[in-house]
């Protein structure tokens, strides 16, 4: 089963060879002889590049002048219809030559926008659980109607990849996926998507690409301080976590929990998830990670009584 699933999986994209084909209907209009330039257009129109239209219509200019001219009269008869199927012979050629590129493209767009409505439903979510908090509401029970469906996004664990399936990623290949594979094996695999980066020397643009394709769990800290909740998920309290702890989520490093803890520690409890990621400098992809995994309820609070030396910290819940 295993196998069948990684064959089903080869192609040009993630998506598998059935929905590569049923993207590629267009190559049709190749064989009306006609409409050879509509493949060229299409794919132009599909994903918005101006590019692929202007060539669709260079290519069909003898197509045109053929519907629209009897050149029969004018004794050139055989020459149009030379330029038309050698028209067609390099229109085809280009369109093959576009469809990987198109493909890529198609499945950014469709991801993108997937993602978007997820982040507008999971903003929306946020916004509300915050009022039913700051109101004392008890939380809304969560129906099928109001739930976020599920993203079709396929999302990469770099800890389990194999090296075909690093080497069909964007900016990668071959070599590139040898290095990893080589790489994961000699550090005993990667924390986080920010030190499979950096390992492997992506530049800044080829990050911004693939960080949303790569999905880590976050490594159990020594002490385990996540809150289970009565769905059994799990919630860290950022305001009394420590370094470890932080560093654990997902999309987090050292480098980035030690911040969050001096910040903490000099400039007060961070109020909320946005105010978290505001004062990290955090991107909205990574808050979108973390939004469910962390909480800002519960903080520290330092009371005194005259002439008694405070002990310890008390959570303010």
């Amino acid at each position: 089963m295993a196998q069948d699933n990684k064959a089903e999986n080869l192609g040009i994209t993630s998506r598998g060879l059935k929905w590569e084909y049923m993207q590629s209907w267009y190559f049709l209009f190749i064989f009306t002889v006609w409409l050879y330039w509509v493949p060229l257009i299409y794919t132009g129109i599909r994903v918005m590049d101006l590019r692929w239209i202007f060539w669709g219509i260079l290519y069909g200019i003898p197509a045109f002048l053929n519907m629209a001219f009897d050149f029969s009269k004018f004794g050139l008869e055989d020459y149009a219809h030379r330029s038309m199927y050698v028209s067609l012979v390099f229109c085809t050629l280009h369109a093959i030559r576009a469809r990987g590129e198109y493909l890529e493209r198609l499945v950014e767009y469709q991801d993108e926008r997937a993602e978007l409505r997820e982040n507008t439903l999971r903003k929306k979510a946020m916004v509300e659980a915050q009022r039913r908090a700051e109101l004392g509401l008890p939380e809304s029970p969560v129906s099928e109607a109001t739930e976020p469906p599920v993203s079709r996004r396929m999302l990469f664990d770099a800890n389990i990849m194999t090296e075909q399936e690093f080497a069909m990623l964007p900016h990668m290949g071959p070599a590139a996926a040898k290095q990893a594979v080589a790489l994961r094996e000699q550090l005993g695999g990667f924390t986080s998507f920010s030190h499979f980066a950096e390992k492997m020397a992506l530049p800044e643009k080829t990050r911004e690409r693939l960080r949303p394709m790569f999905i880590l769990p976050p490594p159990e800290p020594a002490v385990d301080e996540f809150r289970v909740q009565p769905d059994g998920s799990r919630v860290l309290d950022i305001n009394l976590a420590s370094a470890a702890a932080i560093a654990a989520l997902p999309g987090l490093n050292w480098e980035v929990a030690r911040k969050a803890v001096e910040l903490r520690d000099t400039g007060g409890p961070f109020t909320s998830a946005e105010d978290f990621r505001y004062r990290l400098g955090l991107k909205m992809d990574q808050l979108v990670l973390l939004h469910a995994m962390i909480s800002t309820l519960r903080v520290p609070i330092k009371r005194t009584t005259p002439g008694v030396k405070p002990s310890g910290r008390i959570v303010d819940v």
